[in-house]
């Protein structure tokens, strides 16, 4: 029996309508060298470009489907939700038209590897954070799709291929042929003669109608696929009818009786995907993604964004620099805003006198700071930090409380304080420094000018 549900009725090939086969030139542009595999609704061979000699795929719709409704334009359609995504998780589109019998054709990228269905015959079940990483490459590409309008409906482990691409396997979703475009109505032959998609991993509101679905139902069948990924079979199995009833009425098997060391948290996000009603599952395909990143493998890539957000853009060695940069300049800024303030209140030092005190001439002098010495500072760097107070007063007494003092380093032209002035003799073309007051009478530094 046939996984693939695709008529009612079988019908017959037209007669009219050739086959393709090895060694045919199609449109005069591409000649077929071997058939690749076969689908649902189309014939897919390796094919090469007769001017450019690039190797391509190109799938036909296969002869027996052209007699049945509308099924070109459900080829075309194909053609067309492809074209529209860009991401490197699907098959890119590079060219559609028809041969000259009639036979409806879409060229798309050559890939090299195999799917995932050939993966689980060749080694059965996979590790966790492998299976994780699959299935999180598949959630970028249905977040893009999802976000374009377009529900796949027909996810499965033949679907998603595992491509060799620069010594690193990207996984590609293939088969748009049966997808649901929002913007566009849906044709006679998903209305009453055939029931879309692949039994055993339709959702159950698939299984109802196949027109009346959403992005949650391509939820629903990530969902199925991680399961087999994992336990080595999909949840519901048997014959047709038996895997539709089950699908509707049968709760999902545990995962962790199967495979212990699973854990719970990821059978809970399996088993949320694998519920009966839309509403109870992830509502895209991003917030699942996000629910299974943590199962992931450490160089797994991150969360998918949606489309209709900015991916964030990668930081550069350039970008870095101006960052710091700009990081710097702000700090000095506002370095610069606090020495400006204290040297307003007062400059070069703290004055501790109180106000209206009478001043001794020459009674000026310089006192440690309490702040350390930086080694090897230089004695200027700390004559700028140290603290001014009369000579004749008594110290005051030590505050209880935590003071913050910014020190800024003179600049070369601004004097620093010394505790008598130079001789005349010994003095240069620079003056000696000059003390002036500010308004309310207290002593200030005035900058030295040559």
């Amino acid at each position: 029996m046939d996984d693939d549900l695709t008529s009612t009725a079988r019908l017959s090939p037209d007669p009219s309508v050739k086959s393709p086969s090895r060694g045919t030139v199609v449109s005069d542009k591409y000649r077929l060298l071997r058939p690749l595999g076969k689908g649902g609704m189309g014939l897919v061979f390796e094919a090469e470009h007769l001017r450019l000699g690039q190797r391509v795929a190109i799938k036909f719709l296969r002869p027996d489907l052209v007699a049945l409704p509308d099924a070109c334009s459900r080829f075309e359609r194909e053609a067309r939700a492809s074209a529209r995504l860009r991401g490197p998780h699907v098959v890119q589109v590079l060219d559609v038209d028809t041969d000259r019998d009639g036979l409806p054709y879409i060229v798309m990228e050559r890939v090299t590897g195999r799917d995932l269905e050939a993966e689980l015959r060749a080694r059965g079940r996979l590790p966790i954070a492998e299976a994780v990483d699959c299935v999180l490459q598949a959630c970028a590409a249905l977040t893009e799709a999802h976000s374009a309008g377009i529900v796949h409906r027909d996810l499965k482990p033949s679907n998603l291929f595992l491509a060799d691409e620069c010594g690193t396997r990207v996984l590609k979703v293939l088969d748009f042929g049966i997808s649901k475009i929002s913007h566009e109505p849906e044709t006679s032959v998903t209305s009453a003669a055939i029931t879309l998609g692949t039994p055993l991993y339709m959702s159950p509101e698939q299984v109802r109608s196949s027109k009346d679905v959403d992005e949650r139902s391509d939820i629903w069948s990530l969902g199925v696929i991680l399961y087999e990924l994992l336990a080595g079979s999909p949840p519901f199995s048997g014959s047709t009818t038996a895997a539709i009833a089950a699908i509707v009425a049968d709760a999902v098997p545990s995962l962790g009786k199967l495979r212990p060391e699973i854990p719970m948290q990821l059978d809970r996000v399996i088993a949320r995907a694998l519920a009966k009603s839309p509403s109870d599952r992830y509502p895209s395909a991003e917030m699942l993604a996000a629910a299974l990143l943590p199962f992931a493998s450490s160089g797994a890539a991150p969360t998918p964004l949606s489309p209709r957000q900015p991916p964030a853009r990668a930081l550069h060695l350039s970008d870095a620099i101006r960052t710091f940069a700009g990081t710097l300049a702000l700090g000095v800024a506002i370095a610069s805003g606090l020495a400006l303030g204290g040297a307003r209140a007062a400059p070069g030092a703290a004055i501790r006198r109180p106000a209206g005190a009478p001043t001794a001439s020459g009674a000026i002098q310089t006192v440690s700071s309490d702040l350390p010495q930086r080694p090897g500072a230089s004695a200027s760097s700390a004559a700028s930090r140290a603290t001014v107070r009369n000579a004749n007063e008594p110290a005051a007494p030590r505050r209880t409380e935590p003071i913050v003092q910014i020190a800024a380093v003179a600049p070369p032209s601004t004097a620093l304080v010394s505790p008598e002035p130079p001789p005349a003799s010994r003095r240069t073309s620079t003056t000696s420094p000059a003390t002036v007051q500010d308004p309310q009478g207290h002593p200030m530094l005035a900058p030295m000018r040559e």
